[in-house]
């Protein structure tokens, strides 16, 4: 799927070639994420913003690399368009060995809502 654009909480997917409802589109790519899964996985929102102008982008907090990757197949197999993104920090402690934290998530690529949408 490219060029994904959301307009008047429809969404265009060209392998449907057809507007769908976005909430719908996202119930569906959470229901493909939870799919057969032992962990219940959450959708989220990023806010991001361009002068004054904001907007809210999907995506699936996971807790593992491992999850990702399922998460991220399961998805892809399911006709969403995602990617993994892994946020690293390090523990902020200054009294020993910092340690390096990773937070992995898969972004739904290219949705940019005006309001986050509850499931």
């Amino acid at each position: 799927m490219e060029n994904n654009k959301v307009i008047n909480d429809v969404i265009y997917v060209s392998e449907m070639e057809a507007w769908v409802d976005v909430k719908e589109y996202l119930q569906h790519a959470m229901s493909l994420a939870n799919y057969n899964s032992d962990v219940k996985f959450e959708l989220k929102y990023k806010t991001s913003w361009y002068g004054n102008n904001n907007w809210f982008e999907p995506y699936i907090r996971v807790y593992t690399k491992d999850q990702a990757d399922q998460v991220l197949e399961r998805l892809t197999d399911g006709d969403i368009d995602a990617q993994i993104d892994v946020y690293e920090s390090d523990d902020g402690d200054y009294g020993g060995r910092p340690i390096m934290l990773k937070r992995y998530s898969v972004e739904l690529i290219d949705i940019k809502l005006d309001k986050q949408i509850e499931l």
